[in-house]
């Protein structure tokens, strides 16, 4: 349930939200906005595509049909708290919300096209990591001079995690593999740098790109290692930097 459910990718988006809103000093960061959006936008797509999603994904796919009524009762749930949770943050956050998610409906004509698919669900990940806490509430005086690094930092670590699970998404050569992983590795060394140069405060989040760098390592064409490897780690790096940075 926690992984075929995008429960533990909708908690990585969350734990972003967090680490950002901690790092530019944001009161209260709309992490609950974050975990219900993503869980919304990712089970959409997921009902909707259950037969080209099929044989990359088949134990995800059985879940998804096993747990179909369930799971069209509580993404509609969620989706009413979501736009709850949006309209109270103000318009601003409600047109992020909105272009994001309907970009994320775009998703099944994008899979399979690494660059593509990677460069814009990197886009979409750093808009809500990076905007929901920037629109949450008057900023405190010099956190926009740290948004740049906070970017800089999610960036890479965010487009290593979304060229690494298009690697998931089908089958591929050795030599387009080690193609994607390299480029994936030298993503998440780009953002350590960046957390490396960037203000003393903003240093713990190096965590982010540290753990998703470390799951990268032990790479595997697995359902469970990409939800919950390369997802967790991601989420497990945000949430560690939140509490660093805080």
């Amino acid at each position: 349930m926690l992984l075929f459910s995008s429960l533990w990718t909708a908690s990585a988006a969350a734990g972003l939200v967090a680490a950002a809103g901690a790092a530019i000093g944001t009161g209260h960061p709309p992490i609950a906005l974050a975990l219900a959006g993503t869980w919304v936008v990712y089970n959409v797509d997921r009902l909707r595509d259950l037969e080209r999603d099929r044989p990359a994904w088949p134990l995800r796919t059985r879940f998804v049909e096993e747990n179909r009524a369930l799971l069209i009762g509580l993404t509609a749930c969620i989706a009413v708290t979501a736009v709850a949770l949006g309209i109270y943050q103000g318009a601003a956050t409600v047109a992020l919300c909105a272009a994001v998610g309907g970009l994320g409906l775009l998703h099944r004509r994008l899979k399979g096209h690494v660059g593509a698919e990677s460069a814009y669900v990197t886009g979409a990940w750093l808009a809500v990591g990076i905007g929901l806490p920037a629109l949450a509430g008057p900023l405190p005086p010099g956190a926009s001079s740290l948004l740049p690094w906070v970017a800089g930092v999610f960036a890479g670590t965010l487009a290593a995690n979304a060229l690494a699970s298009t690697l998931c998404d089908s089958p591929s050569t050795p030599g387009h593999r080690s193609a994607v992983l390299w480029a994936a590795g030298l993503a998440v060394v780009a953002s350590a740098g960046v957390a490396w140069a960037a203000p003393e405060t903003l240093r713990p989040l190096i965590a982010i790109p540290a753990a998703q760098a470390f799951v990268l390592l032990f790479f595997r064409r697995d359902e469970r290692y990409a939800l919950g490897g390369l997802d967790g780690g991601l989420g497990l790096g945000a949430w560690i930097a939140a509490g660093l940075v805080g």
